[in-house]
């Protein structure tokens, strides 16, 4: 009888994990391979170890006009966080004036070419917004991606960045979307910004198309939660995606503003494809 328990308790250890694989997410709007190679979800102490390292990891950019964030720090997630994460980034600026850029691998890097309208990536990332009273006069967080339309000629390389952005400033605090490079083609949200855990998600179709989610908690976004597509941006800054080569977080300021200097916490970073 001894024989037979110690079989069987054998075999149950290769059978549990994948018991414990059909809860996990298997499907994020549509897409259902997630590319392990390039998620992040900032659990390991080694991601220290290898930021900066080249841009085969987590750094900061090279753009002489920017910088990487003056503030990065693993912690423990504030509350609400996503059921199981025990450790997220802090990210944040002290006193350079300089937009502070933190990048993702280089695509490019881990699978040996960008992401293309062919696999209809979707971009998906938590973030922790701090109680407003810490957020000075004027500040801007924002989760982007890197792109390249070949159907626009008004911008450098035909390089832009979709991103969503979290944003103070004389309106008071607010989502905003962006297609192309620049604050002014910045057009914002009717969603009520609240502190605490917000999920953001930008996904391409197969059309190059650009669409944008955002959900309050930690739980993956659903199509019910999309607020904005390229499509509605005025023309000529609706771009169509040919290929995304990585994503990054910014941060932005007001120059001179810098009394109170929000804190914002990432976890989770995640990228999904057409399988």
């Amino acid at each position: 009888m001894s024989k037979i328990l110690l079989i069987l308790l054998f075999l149950l250890n290769f059978i549990t994990p994948s018991l414990e694989s059909k809860t996990k997410q298997v499907d994020v709007l549509g897409r259902t391979k997630r590319l392990d190679i390039i998620c992040e979800n900032f659990e390991s102490n080694v991601w220290s170890k290898n930021y900066n390292k080249n841009n085969a990891y987590w750094h900061a950019t090279s753009n002489p006009s920017k910088r990487g964030p003056e503030l990065l720090e693993l912690v423990p997630p504030p509350s609400g966080r996503k059921p199981g994460s025990s450790q997220a980034l802090k990210i944040s600026r002290i006193s350079d004036p300089k937009q502070q850029e933190l990048l993702s691998p280089a695509f490019a890097m881990k699978l040996g070419r960008n992401l293309t309208r062919s696999d209809q990536p979707v971009f998906v990332v938590r973030i922790w917004l701090p109680p407003f009273d810490k957020w000075g006069q004027a500040y801007g967080f924002g989760f982007r991606q890197q792109t390249h339309a070949s159907n626009i000629s008004n911008i450098s390389n035909n390089e832009f960045s979709t991103s969503i952005w979290v944003k103070k400033n004389q309106n008071g605090i607010n989502f905003y979307f962006r297609a192309a490079n620049g604050s002014k083609d910045d057009l914002p949200s009717r969603i009520i910004v609240k502190p605490g855990w917000w999920t953001l998600a930008i996904a391409f179709d197969v059309e190059g198309i650009g669409h944008y989610y955002i959900s309050k908690g930690t739980n993956i976004p659903t199509t019910k939660d999309e607020v904005f597509s390229t499509t509605r941006f005025p023309t000529p800054n609706n771009p169509l995606m040919d290929d995304v080569a990585y994503s990054y977080f910014a941060i932005s300021a007001i120059t001179g503003f810098f009394n109170m200097v929000p804190q914002f916490i990432v976890d989770d970073y995640e990228v999904w494809v057409i399988n």
